[in-house]
């Protein structure tokens, strides 16, 4: 493994395609939010799947190339963290395989953080929805600093004195970003994404589980 985890003081996860999936959800708050504005566009889970890693107003863009809507701006992605908070608390996803135990187990060893690209609420109503919430010691989304994800580990590292923490995604998005706060990244080829250059590569949840503990 090119990791070494003796000198690993923090695990830092991104939460779609990582540890959830909660694509069908999201599918519903774009269709909702896109109904309030008048379009008639009707998004799939797997629609969003090229989205993912990427910022609301990237993942706008997307689906507004992709179905020739038009390309609402800040009030649109306003609405659409409105609505995700309407209706994640109650829709939710599906944790992975050995998630929610393997979290309460790291977090014994490690600060467990959490770093995503969602929206503001986005990563407070996956704890609560998962149960997840007090096992993780800090979270930043680019909702909450408008932030790129690189800037927000950089944020935790230095707010917690980390000496080496690491990145867990699922994209190759996530590896630049890792790599960009000069970070070692894992990447969970079970996830959505595709990745050339990572640090070390998990097929499912229990291998870092079980090379972390």
């Amino acid at each position: 493994m090119a990791i070494d985890k003796t000198r690993v003081d923090a695990l830092m996860f991104d939460m779609d395609g990582t540890l959830w999936d909660a694509m069908d959800s999201y599918a519903e708050v774009w269709n909702r939010t896109f109904a309030e504005y008048g379009e008639e566009v009707h998004i799939t889970g797997r629609d969003l799947l090229h989205g993912m890693g990427k910022t609301l107003d990237q993942i706008l863009a997307m689906i507004c190339a992709n179905f020739g809507t038009n390309n609402y701006g800040e009030r649109f992605l306003q609405r659409v963290d409105e609505i995700e908070d309407e209706l994640l608390p109650r829709m939710g996803g599906t944790l992975y395989p050995d998630v929610k135990e393997g979290i309460a187990q790291l977090s014994q060893h490690y600060k467990i953080f959490l770093v995503s690209n969602c929206g503001s609420n986005g990563l407070s109503n996956f704890m609560d929805f998962t149960g997840l919430r007090q096992y993780v010691t800090d979270f930043l989304t680019y909702g909450m600093t408008k932030m790129a994800k690189s800037d927000n580990m950089l944020l935790l590292k230095e707010r917690y004195g980390l000496q080496n923490p690491i990145y867990v995604g699922d994209t190759q998005g996530d590896c630049n970003e890792t790599h960009r706060a000069g970070m070692k990244f894992v990447y969970c080829s079970y996830g959505f994404g595709n990745c050339a250059d990572y640090d070390m590569k998990a097929d499912n949840f229990k291998q870092i589980i079980d090379y972390f503990l």
